[in-house]
């Protein structure tokens, strides 16, 4: 019977085909890739059985849906793979069939798993769940572009991604493929930031493929820095109108100001100390896997009256703010209510900024902001660094300063609501503002 190969090549002199294996006759038969060379012939099995009419029908499928489009996408890599090899083998003098064969027995098995596959595999493979939640966002965004929809899932109620391009294959993935998805994702809004974290997903997926020698080479891509955030803060003057306005997530912004611009996750896992402590001291979580760097916020008069509201009573070991995590306990469910906590103070900012005619501020808006205003008051950056938790392994000189007290501390961290651009009489009502009644009592017992 006259057989048509499903992919043929000849280079120079070696014809590569892909084709059925009848040396056997059987009602089902082997697709092999087969090498005949100075009348020698060599067959690579692809690990696919077919009758001969479905073979028909997989040489004579397109790039479609169906099944017999499927088989032959998973035939192609593998008949790729040997014609590269010769290719190579025939350019440097070396050809063979017996160094062809050691140099397939080399490279291994091709993988037939779809890049989805892949990308899922090593995205469950990290131990963090923002991490995984990265490769999650990526990987949507990726096969949104090639045209895949979103579907919610009844069980998990996670929204799942369905479409024909969900099949595509590592070898796929081009640099131009990758340009154009960062020219959409631009296009649609998305940030710098996020635009490079999704890239830096998928680069990480195809530099593990290609260690694997699942693919030959990462295409090159030119993965930009996210902006710096300069901008993204406020002045003391609008802080304190958010101070001064009367509503629940103006105070957790202030809150998130006052815990030296903590990020939520380490405000969630917030305990609360002795009670002849005066400050709160937690392991950055961002750090918690590296070198653990300790953070100390003081508390402040502003920070107790807030306490006094939001937090619960008062008991060594027990978590300041057991709103926001409502009891979640698996690394999972901590991350969805920490995101949740943060979207709910994201959209009650937006209404307290618009009401008060400034410019919209999140929760890294208050890391920011802290920052800043510490730095127009003048206090060193060491000093700054040590309050939000930045790493100082590469700074030799911090490893020989003596650390500050508590009491300089909270003195440092009194100057928040101080407008470094104001006159000194505004700076001192300023300061008056913030001290108890106690602390008033005090002062003018000694004038």
């Amino acid at each position: 019977m006259k057989i048509e190969p499903i992919f043929s090549e000849n280079i120079s002199g070696v014809f590569v085909t892909a084709t059925l294996d009848t040396r056997k006759q059987n009602e089902v038969y082997p697709v092999a890739v087969r090498v005949i060379y100075s009348r020698k012939a060599w067959y690579y099995q692809t690990g696919t059985k077919l009758t001969y009419e479905d073979y028909l029908s997989v040489v004579r499928a397109n790039k479609g849906k169906g099944q017999y489009s499927e088989i032959k996408r998973q035939i192609q890599p593998i008949h790729e793979k040997v014609s590269n090899t010769v290719r190579e083998l025939m350019n440097s003098n070396r050809f063979s069939m017996e160094v062809l064969k050691n140099e397939i027995g080399k490279r291994g098995a091709v993988s037939k798993s779809t890049l989805l596959d892949h990308w899922n595999e090593i995205r469950d493979s990290k131990l963090k769940e923002k991490t995984r939640e990265q490769y999650r966002g990526a990987a949507m965004s990726f096969y949104k572009f090639l045209g895949c929809k979103t579907e919610r899932d009844k069980e998990t109620r996670r929204l799942e991604l369905t479409g024909s391009k969900l099949s595509i294959l590592p070898r796929d993935v081009t640099a131009e493929l990758i340009q154009d998805w960062e020219q959409s994702m631009q296009e649609n809004g998305l940030s710098a930031a996020s635009r490079s974290v999704y890239m830096r997903a998928l680069r990480a997926v195809l530099k593990e493929l290609e260690q694997k020698g699942i693919i030959r080479n990462t295409p090159k891509m030119t993965i930009k820095q996210g902006e710096r955030r300069t901008d993204d803060f406020l002045m003391v003057e609008d802080i304190i109108k958010i101070r001064d306005y009367s509503g629940d997530w103006a105070d957790w912004w202030i809150i998130l100001y006052l815990c030296n611009g903590a990020n939520l996750r380490d405000i969630a896992g917030l305990k609360w100390p002795r009670d002849t402590e005066v400050e709160f001291l937690f392991t950055r979580s961002k750090t918690a896997s590296k070198k653990p760097v300790t953070v100390h916020i003081p508390i402040v008069p502003a920070l107790q009256r807030l306490l006094d509201k939001h937090a619960s009573k008062r008991e060594f070991g027990q978590l300041v703010f057991p709103q926001i995590l409502l009891g979640a306990e698996t690394e999972t469910a901590v991350t969805n209510r920490v995101h949740d906590f943060n979207a709910a103070i994201r959209k009650g900012m937006q209404t307290v900024c618009a009401e008060l005619h400034i410019k919209p501020a999140t929760a890294s808006t208050a890391r920011n902001s802290y920052i800043t205003t510490l730095t127009w008051h003048g206090i060193s950056d060491a000093f700054i660094d040590g309050m939000v938790g930045h790493s100082d392994s590469k700074n030799v000189l911090r490893g020989y300063q003596g650390k500050i007290s508590p009491k300089r501390r909270a003195r440092i961290n009194g100057l928040l609501f101080v407008d470094p651009e104001a006159d000194s009489n505004s700076d001192l009502l300023e300061r008056l503002k913030e001290l108890s009644a106690k602390e008033l009592k005090l002062i003018l017992a000694k004038i």
